[in-house]
């Protein structure tokens, strides 16, 4: 888990504006799943909350699973419809084979129950805020842990929710971060756009290509960051704090935009 002791903040000015406007007024609200996980910081439930309220703003339902509110049925019957699923927490080892992935919400959820029980019916977009292992370092890690281990986090901590239907993951351990995330797609972005424009201020793309996956049953694309004034004679650990599983040109289209009225 990342503490506040990351205190890089995206300071860069981002619309929260939806781009364009459906001419159906009859759509179904988009509605988003924010969950704060067991044992953590409160300035988790801060962020996700500021990130909740971006979404409102937007007129997107949310879905509120905070510390001490956030039991897995629920959370599972909640995310069923919705377009965003945000997890700010823990990141643990309950792989697929071992590693990276899973959650920890009022129980630890392995990555094989994200599998089998999560069932997102629409094209759902993951997000996971400060989070081991998620967009590749870890807060117990020693030194540099090297691109092909974070590659391996990275997707051990992604698969699980593209084969549940998700269209795209994103991990980000900087404080406002995830929430630069979402603006950005908020404002039409594709994801493969989000990932570069919330990256290339603070961190450098290390790794940004087609994955193969045999877990997976189609190609996505990944990308991988790390800092980006780290160099080998630097007193700090190297870190890999920004990353992204999914299709590089996926976005909220006219189809599944709401009107804002």
């Amino acid at each position: 888990m990342w503490n506040s002791f990351l205190i890089l903040s995206f300071s860069f000015f981002l619309s929260s504006s939806l781009v364009g406007q459906t001419k159906n007024t009859t759509l179904k609200k988009l509605e988003a799943v924010c969950i704060v996980g067991n044992d953590v910081d409160f300035d988790y439930e801060k962020r996700t909350e500021e990130i909740a309220q971006l979404f409102e703003a937007n007129n997107v339902k949310v879905y509120r699973f905070y510390n001490g509110n956030n039991d897995w049925k629920q959370i599972k019957k909640a995310a069923e419809n919705c377009t965003f699923f945000i997890y700010s927490g823990h990141g643990t080892n309950l792989g697929l084979e071992g590693g990276y992935g899973g959650m920890v919400v009022d129980a630890f959820i392995s990555a094989r129950q994200i599998v089998n029980e999560l069932k997102f019916k629409k094209d759902a977009i993951v997000v996971y805020q400060s989070a081991c292992g998620s967009a590749g370092s870890s807060s117990g890690d020693q030194g540099d842990i090297g691109l092909k281990k974070a590659r391996d986090r990275v997707v051990g901590t992604a698969t699980p929710f593209l084969l549940a239907g998700a269209k795209a993951y994103y991990a980000n351990n900087y404080i406002g971060g995830a929430k630069d995330f979402v603006s950005q797609i908020l404002d039409g972005k594709t994801m493969s756009e989000a990932f570069t424009m919330t990256t290339e201020i603070w961190n450098r793309i290390e790794l940004h290509e087609l994955l193969f996956d045999k877990h997976l049953p189609t190609t996505f694309h990944i990308g991988i960051s790390s800092e980006k004034n780290w160099n080998k004679t630097s007193s700090r650990r190297k870190g890999y704090h920004i990353a992204y599983v999914g299709l590089p040109n996926f976005y909220l289209t006219e189809l599944n935009i709401l009107s804002k009225k």
